[in-house]
């Protein structure tokens, strides 16, 4: 009788040990499950912001108020320094507000960012401020 209590008892260890493995096993999975989708969420969210950002952006500049549209993009940098698109956006504010010595400054920090701009945008665009600037040019 005592052989059979033991055996029964191993088995019962073993079946709890099994359901603690399951049990284990699902946790992580829903932990991976749930890392991804705040990982999905938190890109979404980025890109959501970024999307508002060009937006309000492109309507401050269509509105000729060029003074916030540079506090704008001034601000998204101080979050994202590497924004391309957002130090362009700066220079073209600081330029149509009557600041070209600024929008160069800028126009060179996007060519240091990301040289590929350089002949797309940026060439282009500092020939223009400099053949529009009063004075000597830079």
């Amino acid at each position: 009788m005592d052989m059979q209590i033991l055996q029964e008892l191993v088995v019962i260890r073993w079946i709890v040990i099994g359901i603690l493995v399951v049990f284990v096993l699902v946790l992580a999975a829903a932990t991976v499950f749930a890392t991804s989708m705040m990982r999905l969420t938190r890109s979404r969210v980025a890109a959501d912001l970024r999307t508002d950002f060009r937006s309000e952006v492109e309507q401050l500049e269509d509105c000729g108020r060029y003074d916030a549209m540079a506090s704008l993009c001034e601000e998204r940098l101080r979050e994202f320094p590497a924004d391309v698109w957002a130090r362009f956006k700066l220079a073209v504010a600081r330029n149509k507000a009557g600041k070209p010595g600024l929008a160069l400054d800028a126009l060179a920090r996007v060519k240091a960012l990301d040289p590929a701009w350089e002949r797309e945008y940026i060439d282009g665009y500092i020939e223009q401020i400099r053949s529009s600037m009063k004075g000597p040019k830079k």
